[in-house]
Order: structure tokens, then C-alpha cells, then sequence
């Protein structure tokens, strides 16, 4: 059906090419808005002159010698009347290739129909631009949210009320920058591309820069540049700022949005409790016209003062669990297993995040807001001011507003030998396998060295804010274009080969070279054993990335490196630590991302996917090397140049042989299209052409 009537679309435009008429000119002979013929239009019908409006067709009706159609621009709608006897036969009848959708231009005089209507009497059209696909169906409208979302120029034609919340947005937007103006503020602008993403807990995006050959990150957040700024001399700064979060999705979460931050010198957290209510009353004022909102059915009342509380007492009175007390992650670990309150790995979490995921679960459902929350743990604040009276919390606060987080301020941490510390804390944190927690910046911490005043650091998510001053049931509602995934994966960017199934790409600058990794390994691994292993793993590797046209340097690399903190910490114990402790090591050295993701994938324990072919081949040739010195070790020579394929897959069969061996990981081979018998031939050619070096 659908085709059908493209093709017959498509006949018109072709009627319109034989004629010799252009139906995609440059430009327009507009003289008048259709808002400005309605507005004006008792003086333009008195005075019976010719006006020009431009739009795009809404509807059409033909009744015999004469054609009423619907013309829309951005500011409204008229209708217009065709006339045989004023068009003549042959214009008249041409105008039958217009379509609803067609983008037109007429001209012609206003008069008021008998049923009243304001109508624009045609004296000549013009084909502004052909569409080849109609438009929805008007009195089916647009309701698929997942089609709204992908063709969101459908939407705002077909549903009104979506165009009036992104005005509604923009007015938000200026209203929020007239505020800081007022108040002496600059608006800047700060690095999208950074080579640490700093200034905030999250998981980056990973980009790369092709001439320089290095690691990017998309910002998470542009703190720590518009605090550089304050170094600089600007006192009070602040950016509209898009931001991206590798995060996952729901209704109050996107991975690329808008934050409004600002920055105060002089000024402490204290003071910009203050300056959010004035700030919020203001923007409420200007734009809605009143301080109580209704979202989703709920009434929020934003006239201050606005209530405070802090983590402690918030959680005291939720689940009865004093954090004062229980001031340890294992006695906090205690208390919320006998109230079997049920928190996700929260045997990894360090001590704030654990009392973060546990207000999370207990408190902030029930907070209706707006509520100040204050006393958060310092391990959740690596930039912020620490507490004078209480060393564990920091000078900060969150405006939480029905359970979802609107504003993050803090007095910011200007000490830059406290700075530095953090940074370290939560570089042991990454490298525990925290994949939030905050890089080493070098670079920032220098820019302290040269001396920071007292500042009041302070953000929001803006398109949050307008979710909830338009009554949008979801935050993709308040963004004109919210990511969404592919219908086909063929449309997938090449950028994205990094995470894709066909593996690394090609011409990766690893960031370190074979002799600094073996040197690295030699520094942490003194095991010969283990040594060997790893040169057994690094070989496979290689010769698994020539079988499949991928990068050798890169995926021996990973092989070789991918056991570096062996000997580090009791694996049995710790299980979740191996693997992201080796990349924490590497991320320090410079070595590309594609290799620490790889590194990682090869433990499922610490609880990262496997995507890339790189990834899925380093998880199962770790145990096949195993496997295959074990068959080595039975035989009588104890070498591998006896040692068949078919002797390893038949010991593969034996369960009680080499017990510890992941038969499952092994297997795991066929997930990138290589059969048990295939992987086991390149594994064990692979190992006994270095089988001197093994000592096998």
C-alpha cells in the first residue's frame, strides 16, 4: 500500500519535470505570515490587495470546479480556495499533482466564506518543494512512541502539543541564562573531546583521535575545565553544556544531555541553596506563571524555603540503619543483610557507594520534593570540599525532586594536595574494577597549583527540568532527536567497529610496545609458569587475529599482557578484581581502550560483557592454553610437537582430566564462528611453534 502510493507520487513529480517546472526551487516570493494575514486581515480584505503566503499542504477536497485546501506554516493555518473559472481549466487541472505534504506557495486575495471561515481566494500557485511520502493518516495521528521518536519531524507535524514543549524548552533555556546574567555571569564554552573524562562519576564514551593517534573521551561533565577558568581569572562562569554518559536507559536517564553548570568564586554550597531557590522561582514564574506544578498527576509546590536533610538522617529513619554507626563498609554490610534490604554487588561497592545504593533503595523513592539533601560521603564527592566539622562527608548538596536527582552543587575542593590524593583513591578504585570512579588528571591538578579561590561549584540536568515543568511522562519527551538503536545494525557508523562484532579495526596505535609490555610483565609476574602462559596466550592470540584479518600487534597485545595481576591479590578470594587491576595498570601506561576492554572480557567474574571478536577470542584461548600444556605434560616426551589435535579434544572430552580447565570458555569458540576441532588445531600450531620457549 505504502509503495503504491510512493509510486504514484513519484508519476506526479515526473508530470512536473515533463512540464519543465522546477519542483524544488531556491526560494519563495513570500510577502506575509499566514499569522500575519489573520491578524491584519479585515484591513487586507478592505483594501483587496495580493498577498503571497508559503506552507505545507495539511488537507484537500475537490468539489467539481473548485479545490478548498488546509496551508500550514510554523506560526498557522488558512485555507484556500481553487477555482476553475478564476485558474483557468488547464492550471486548474495541473494542481491535481499537489499531494498533501507539498510545500506551496499562493497568491491571491482574502474573503470570508458564507459558513465564516477566513479564506485565501487563489490567483496562482507555485510548487515550493514535492514530498514523495505521504504523512501519517491525521485522524489516526501519531502515537507509535518508539516512530515519534525515530521521526521526530513527524511528530512535532502530526501532534501539536510536542511542538509547544520544545518552545516551551527554549523559553525554559532563556530564562535560566537571563538568571546568571543578570547576576555578572559569562557564558563559556568548554572541550567536548577530552583526553580524561573528568568531573564526575560516570562511565565515558571512548573515541579516538586519528592523526594524533591517541584516546579520547566524550565529556561526562565540563567541570574541570570551567574551574581552569576560575584559575584564569573569570569569576563567575557558566555553560549550556551537551554531556555523554555510557549509561544505561530508562524514563529519567539519557547518555547524551544537556547540564547547566556555573561556577562562583568566593561563594560555598551555602550560599547556592539560596541562589537554587531564587533561580528555579524565577524560571517558574517567567514561564508557567505559578510556583505549583502538577507532574504526572502528582502536585509539586516549589514555594520556598525548601526543606533540608542529610543522608544520615534520611536513612535512619527509612530502614533504621544509623551510617554513623555502622562506619565501615563491612559493619554497613551487616546491618543491611539483617534488614535483607537487597542491593546489587554490594559486596564490590566501597563504603559511600554503599550508602549511595542504599539511600537509593530506601529513601529516594519516597522523597517528593524539592528537599536539599546534604552530608553526603566523601568517597562519592572526589571534587568537592571536605566537611570542617565531619572529615567522612563533604560541603554539598543534591535538590531531589520526586526521587530523581535535579541539582548537584558543592563548595569545590581547592587544596590541590587534597586533590590529588582523591584522584589517587579513586584511580585504586577504577582499577578494583569501578568503572565510574574518577581518572588520574594530571593536567587539572596542576592548574590547582597555580591557586584556586573559595569556589561554589553547581549543575543540573536540563532536559530533567523540562521534563518535569512540561508534564513529560518520559525524558526522551525533552530532547528534539534521543538516541536510539539502529533498526538495522548495517547502519551502524564505521566509528563504532571498537564495539562491534567484526572486532578491533585496523591500525590501532596499541600505546604501548612489545618490549614495554614484556617488560611489564616481567616487573609483576615472577612465575615462570605464569610467564609462559601468557607468551602461550599472546601467540594464539596472533594467530587467531591472521586467521581473521585482524589486528596481530593489537590482539598479541592483549594475549600477552592480559594475566598482569596474577600475583597481585588471592584470585579465589577476589575474583571480580582480575582483569579491571590490569587494566587500571595499562590505563596509567597509555594503552589503547580496545586492549583494557579485552583484558577485562577474558573473567566473567568481574562482570564485563564480551562484544568485540577480540574480546570473545582472549576469553576462550585463556583455559585452551591451559588445556593444551596439561595434554602436553601426560605424555611421555612432554612434548608438543607430539602432542595431536585429536589427543587435546579427546582429554577436552574427559571431565576429571585437568579439572580447573573452563570447558565452557573453550567452547565458548564457536560464538565466533570457529568449531572445537578448528580452535584446537590454531591454538596448539600456534603453541608449538614457540614450544622452545615454553620449554615444551
Amino acid at each position: 500500500m505504502l509503495q503504491d502510493l510512493i509510486r504514484i507520487r513519484r508519476e506526479k513529480l515526473n508530470k512536473f519535470l515533463k512540464a519543465k517546472i522546477n519542483p524544488y526551487p531556491d526560494s519563495s516570493g513570500q510577502t506575509h505570515t499566514i499569522k500575519k494575514v489573520l491578524d491584519d486581515f479585515g484591513a487586507i480584505e478592505k483594501e483587496k490587495g495580493e498577498v503571497i503566503i508559503v506552507g505545507r499542504i495539511r488537507s484537500i477536497r475537490e468539489h467539481g470546479g473548485s479545490t478548498f485546501i488546509h496551508i500550514e506554516d510554523e506560526s498557522g493555518s488558512l485555507q484556500a480556495y481553487f477555482k476553475q473559472d478564476i485558474l483557468g481549466q488547464e492550471k486548474y487541472k495541473f494542481f491535481r499533482n499537489f499531494d498533501i505534504g507539498d510545500f506551496i506557495e499562493l497568491c491571491g486575495t482574502v474573503f470570508v466564506t458564507k459558513k465564516g471561515e477566513q479564506t485565501l481566494l487563489v490567483l496562482d500557485y507555485k510548487i515550493l518543494a514535492k514530498s514523495i511520502r505521504p504523512l501519517p493518516e491525521k485522524w489516526k495521528g501519531l502515537r507509535d512512541t518508539e516512530v515519534r521518536f525515530r521521526e521526530r519531524y513527524l511528530d512535532l507535524l502530526m501532534n501539536p502539543a510536542v511542538a509547544e514543549r520544545f518552545r516551551l524548552r527554549a523559553k525554559i533555556c532563556d530564562a535560566l541564562r537571563d538568571f546568571l546574567t543578570d547576576r555578572g555571569f559569562l557564558e563559556v564554552e568548554t572541550p567536548v573531546l577530552q583526553t580524561k573524562a573528568s568531573g564526575a562519576l560516570a562511565r565515558p564514551f571512548i573515541t579516538e583521535h586519528e592523526a594524533m593517534q591517541i584516546p579520547l573521551y566524550l565529556r561526562i561533565a565540563p567541570e574541570t575545565y570551567l574551574k581552569r577558568l576560575i584559575v584564569g581569572g573569570l569569576e563567575k562562569v557558566f555553560e549550556m553544556a551537551r554531556v555523554f554518559r555510557n549509561e544505561g536507559m530508562d524514563t529519567s536517564h539519557l547518555q547524551d544531555f544537556t547540564m547547566l553548570e556555573f561556577y562562583w568564586a568566593y561563594k560555598n554550597y551555602e550560599f547556592l541553596m539560596k541562589q537554587t531557590e531564587e533561580m528555579l522561582v524565577y524560571v517558574l514564574n517567567r514561564v508557567l506563571g505559578t510556583l505549583q506544578i502538577d507532574y504526572q498527576g502528582q502536585k509539586i509546590d516549589f514555594t520556598p524555603p525548601w526543606p533540608k536533610q542529610t543522608f544520615r538522617d534520611l536513612i535512619l529513619k527509612d530502614c533504621s540503619i544509623d551510617i554513623e554507626k555502622a562506619d565501615t563498609t563491612e559493619k554497613l554490610q551487616e546491618e543491611i543483610k539483617k534488614k535483607k534490604i537487597e542491593i546489587e554487588d554490594s559486596a564490590k561497592l566501597s563504603f559511600g557507594s554503599l550508602i549511595d545504593q542504599l539511600y537509593k533503595k530506601v529513601s529516594r523513592p519516597k522523597i517528593k520534593g524539592p528537599l536539599f539533601l546534604t552530608g553526603h560521603p566523601i568517597e562519592l564527592s572526589p571534587l568537592a570540599r571536605k566537611n570542617d566539622q565531619n572529615p567522612k562527608i563533604v560541603d554539598r548538596f543534591q535538590l531531589v525532586v520526586l526521587g530523581q536527582e535535579l541539582v548537584n552543587a558543592y563548595s569545590e575542593l581547592v587544596d590541590p594536595l587534597e586533590q590529588h590524593k582523591r584522584f589517587e583513591e579513586q584511580a585504586k578504585m577504577r582499577e578494583g574494577g569501578d568503572t565510574e570512579a574518577h581518572m588520574m588528571d594530571e593536567d587539572y591538578v596542576r592548574a590547582m597549583e597555580y591557586g584556586m579561590p573559595p569556589i561554589a561549584g553547581w549543575g543540573m540536568g536540563v532536559d530533567r527540568l523540562v521534563m518535569f515543568l512540561t508534564n513529560a511522562p518520559s525524558i526522551r519527551e525533552a530532547v528534539f532527536f534521543p538516541l536510539m538503536k539502529p533498526l538495522s545494525v548495517q547502519n551502524i557508523c564505521p566509528a563504532t567497529q571498537v564495539k562491534s562484532q567484526k572486532g578491533t579495526g585496523k591500525n590501532i596505535e596499541p600505546g604501548i610496545t612489545r618490549t614495554q609490555a614484556w617488560n611489564l610483565v616481567c616487573k609483576y609476574i615472577k612465575s615462570e609458569n605464569a610467564r609462559k602462559h601468557m607468551l602461550a596466550a599472546e601467540t594464539m592470540m596472533i594467530a587467531l587475529a591472521k586467521r581473521f584479518e585482524e589486528d596481530e600487534i593489537v590482539w598479541g597485545l592483549t594475549g600477552l599482557l592480559h594475566d598482569l595481576d596474577l600475583e597481585m591479590f588471592d584470585y579465589r578470594k577476589m575474583p571480580e578484581k582480575h582483569g579491571p587491576t590490569t587494566a587500571g595498570i595499562l590505563e596509567k601506561e597509555g594503552v589503547h581502550p580496545i586492549i583494557l576492554a579485552g583484558i577485562k572480557a577474558h573473567n566473567e567474574k568481574c562482570g564485563m560483557g564480551r562484544q568485540t571478536l577480540m574480546e570473545k577470542a582472549i576469553y576462550a584461548v585463556d583455559p585452551l592454553t591451559g588445556l593444551i600444556v596439561a595434554a602436553a605434560l601426560v605424555l611421555p616426551s612432554k612434548k608438543l610437537s607430539d602432542l595431536s589435535a585429536q589427543s587435546v579434544l579427546k582429554r577436552f572430552k574427559e571431565k576429571s582430566f585437568a579439572a580447573g580447565v573452563r570447558r565452557e570458555a573453550i567452547k565458548s569458540c564457536e560464538e565466533f564462528n570457529l568449531s572445537l576441532e578448528e580452535f584446537v588445531k590454531v591454538g596448539l600450531g600456534a603453541m608449538q611453534s614457540i614450544a622452545d620457549k615454553l620449554g615444551l
